[in-house]
């Protein structure tokens, strides 16, 4: 019973882990996109959304962010990613605590003369 209880503690931590990191990369590159927006150069933002999407991808090998534009000045990135499981997989969808869906939005910043 104490060697289950150690597992699913590991499980876990490592679990909340991964998705505090995911959340971390994802809110940097939300920041950094929207301090850096130019409207005429809409390359630059995606390749700060690869760069994110690659630093994400040493968690999940299928994790994606997608970038868009929202209206009223804001960047909006909505993330998706799942951490590696230690769980078998008819128990896996029990616990919902590796999963990551969210969408970040933070105000463009304009230099304003």
């Amino acid at each position: 019973m104490f060697l289950l209880l150690m597992f699913v503690a590991v499980h876990v931590t490592v679990g909340l882990y991964a998705r505090s990191q995911a959340t971390s990369i994802s809110y940097d590159a939300a920041r950094q996109i929207a301090t850096s927006y130019d409207p005429a150069h809409p390359e630059r933002s995606e390749s700060q959304r690869l760069a994110a999407q690659n630093r994400l991808r040493k968690f999940d090998p299928d994790a994606s962010i997608q970038f868009e534009q929202a209206p009223n000045g804001y960047v909006r990135l909505h993330v998706r990613s799942r951490a590696k499981s230690f769980l078998p997989s008819w128990l896996d969808g029990a616990t919902n605590v590796i999963s990551l869906d969210r969408i970040i939005q933070v105000r463009i910043e304009l230099v304003q003369l």
